[in-house]
């Protein structure tokens, strides 16, 4: 069965972005545009109230709450007031999105008409897609997404995915630990190397090793080297990606990033070993609790290496549960020993057949 015209305006109406705003109407009705108004155009909420779904219904398989999930469902709320549409919202866990769209899929049945997913389903998923119309592909706010972020959701030039969550790894520190004369004396001491920002993925394994179990902020507890994404069987894979990435993917790697084509084999399959030692290492100068992905709060650990996102509850969450520091210090992700690379991931939502 094909896309149906209301899928479409759905997605539209959850992904509007642009940075001009007008004085409007909706505000009262939806408080959280006051300070922005609506945006004109194909997905603001004047173009989406001209729509009459009365009667009809949308289905939407995306991520568990918070996360991505809870702007889903909020937009839906506002989907379903403003065409009379009703929309279901179906949440999983970030780690079952594959699954649960591609058993039915496979099994000939659409149960849903929209699905979240990452960049990395789409070879799998595409054969049960639609690509994302022409007309959605130029309007006006895709011309604000990265070449990159736009790549990642296409396939051979076609896009695939309609992408709304552009990632960025990077590294957090705590500045309070590395600024402090007596830290860098007791880690010189003790190491023979200088305490800095790390450079590298072995000096970050390294850091957070000599940081780990000892109370190294003097409030009584016990702190940690480093905290990750490290949820199994849900996004632990990304804290992988980002150190494969850096020793595998240079410019004197051309070619594609895992197999080579010719032989089919593991592309440089030294690197990748390399990449899970280093990530091995650090699991060790981590906390054992898992904070919904991370494997803790800010506030305990030397090192924290999250992502950016456009989910501000994320961090609302897990600022919840830990003590957060006076300072934060940001860097780009630690790097290989090779040249840098800069890992983006994107998430995106596809349109069934």
């Amino acid at each position: 069965m094909k896309r149906s015209n209301i899928a479409i305006a759905a997605l539209a109406a959850a992904l509007s972005a642009s940075s001009v705003a007008a004085a409007d109407k909706w505000s009262d009705q939806f408080p959280h545009i006051k300070n922005t108004g609506d945006i004109p155009g194909e997905c603001s909420y004047e173009s989406m109230s001209q729509k009459d779904y009365s009667g009809r219904t949308l289905t939407i398989s995306t991520h568990a709450v918070p996360v991505m999930g809870e702007p889903t469902a909020l937009h839906a709320e506002q989907f379903s007031k403003l065409t009379g549409a009703k929309v279901d919202v179906i949440h999983s866990p970030a780690g079952d999105l594959y699954s649960k769209a591609m058993i039915p899929f496979q099994a000939g049945q659409a149960p849903y008409d929209i699905v979240f997913g990452f960049s990395n389903f789409i070879r799998d998923w595409m054969a049960y897609l639609e690509p994302v119309p022409e007309e959605y592909v130029n309007m006006r706010q895709m011309q604000d997404v990265t070449k990159s972020h736009i790549d990642v959701a296409s396939w051979d030039g076609q896009m695939m995915q309609y992408p709304i969550d552009g990632d960025r790894h990077y590294l957090k520190y705590r500045k309070d630990v590395i600024d402090n004369p007596e830290m860098q004396a007791k880690y010189k001491a003790e190491t023979g190397n200088d305490l800095r920002v790390p450079q590298t993925w072995k000096e970050y394994a390294e850091i957070a090793s000599f940081f780990n179990g000892w109370d190294w902020d003097g409030d009584g507890e016990v702190e940690y080297g480093s905290a990750e994404v490290m949820k199994k069987d849900d996004l632990m894979y990304a804290a992988f990606f980002s150190r494969s990435v850096a020793y595998s993917k240079n410019p004197n790697t051309p070619g594609g990033f895992f197999f080579d084509l010719d032989t089919i084999g593991l592309k440089q399959p030294a690197t990748f070993r390399q990449a899970a030692s280093t990530l091995a290492s650090v699991m060790r100068s981590t906390p054992s609790v898992v904070v919904r992905r991370f494997s803790a709060s800010p506030g305990m650990t030397r090192l924290l290496l999250p992502w950016k996102t456009t989910a501000r509850s994320r961090t609302k969450s897990v600022r919840r549960l830990c003590r957060v520091p006076t300072a934060f210090g940001t860097a780009k992700p630690a790097l290989g020993t090779k040249a840098s690379t800069r890992l983006h991931t994107s998430f995106g939502v596809g349109l069934r057949l």
